[in-house]
């Protein structure tokens, strides 16, 4: 005969282990419209490509025009000519991704590239802000934030995990703030007005 079973009491039983879920694309920001965006910017990736430009050349561009936006915003103090220019010049930050694409010519080289003058123009726009309005504390913050962001997504992609990049999210850690540029000079010109109401 067979020696009895013996049931585990509920109490007693032991907990299943947990294990961490991959990571899901529509779990992050700039991964919920990605496919809908990446149509609309390929439209201006065909344009650009017909020029003969190539999407390192887009993303050389993109760097230079960042900087000299900057070198001039402490000369001439205007936060919405600052700010509309940085957030027109961050668009090419989708047109080269669009322009490799629509030619097949996306590379390891140009996704370090474009990661690598990203973190520049981060820091040119913080630092020429800082100039302008004397906050360094909060610029070194940002700028300490977004190099983390780019460390943290380099030791992921390390171990093995996936880690999304690039659209919403990756505009959105800066754009943010740049719209935010023009709205603190139009806040500072009327905001005496609105408090005295």
């Amino acid at each position: 005969s067979r020696p009895p079973q013996v049931r585990a009491s509920p109490s007693r039983r032991p907990f299943p282990r947990r294990t961490a879920s991959p990571a899901r694309d529509s779990d992050l920001i700039d991964e919920l419209y990605k496919e809908s965006m990446d149509r609309f910017w390929d439209r201006f990736g065909r344009v650009v490509a017909r020029t003969g430009l190539t999407p390192n050349m887009v993303t050389v561009a993109g760097i230079v025009l960042c900087s000299l936006n900057a070198a001039a915003f402490p000369l001439h103090r205007s936060y919405v000519a600052f700010g509309l220019l940085a957030g027109l010049i961050e668009l090419l930050d989708n047109v080269d991704g669009a322009v490799a694409r629509v030619t097949g010519t996306s590379s390891l080289y140009g996704s370090y590239l474009d990661a690598v003058t990203d973190r520049y123009k981060d820091g040119f726009i913080l630092i020429s802000i800082a100039v302008v309005s004397g906050h360094w504390l909060a610029a070194t913050a940002a700028l300490t934030g977004s190099m983390v962001t780019s460390y943290n997504a380099a030791r992921a992609d390390a171990g093995g995990r996936r880690v999304g990049r690039g659209g919403a999210l990756r505009s959105g850690d800066l754009d943010w703030g740049i719209l935010g540029v023009p709205v603190r000079q139009a806040w500072t010109a009327i905001g005496p007005e609105f408090r005295e109401l």
